[in-house]
């Protein structure tokens, strides 16, 4: 099977970081190329951010951490990549983007939810491993 391209869901969590080397490992290995995806998520951060909130400052904040910061291991590898920074849930996200490929690989950190988070949040892992028919790789978080 000749992969066509590894999608990497990245969003600067330790275990995205882990799954960030992982991915650029991969890359090098197979000479194929990656797409690194940020789901910036607006209405997510309510709570999390101090009013008034500039939606737009922590849009670019995203960015600049997603192309200068969290890629920095495919960097460093030397490996194809292109850095995309979208709206939208994170697993729909990566489920549109591995849709749109021939014969991807998908690889995410996973968050470790708690019991109370993983019912009321639902989890992009359980997600991605129920819907997507190519090889997906979970790096724990621990």
């Amino acid at each position: 099977m000749t992969i066509s391209r590894i999608i990497l869901g990245v969003d600067g969590s330790p275990s995205s970081s882990r799954g960030t080397i992982h991915a650029a490992e991969l890359a090098a290995g197979l000479g194929c190329p990656v797409l690194a995806l940020h789901c910036f998520e607006p209405l997510s951060l309510l709570g999390k951010v101090a009013p008034p909130v500039d939606f737009l400052a922590l849009r670019y904040q995203a960015e600049r951490l997603l192309r200068e910061e969290w890629t920095q291991p495919l960097v460093d590898a030397g490996v194809e990549f292109e850095a995309r920074l979208l709206e939208g849930t994170p697993a729909q996200v990566l489920l549109d983007a591995a849709a749109a490929e021939v014969s991807p690989v998908v690889v995410v950190g996973s968050r470790g939810l708690n019991a109370v988070q993983e019912i009321l949040l639902g989890s992009t892992t359980e997600r991605l491993l129920s819907r997507l028919t190519c090889p997906v790789t979970v790096i724990p978080s621990s």
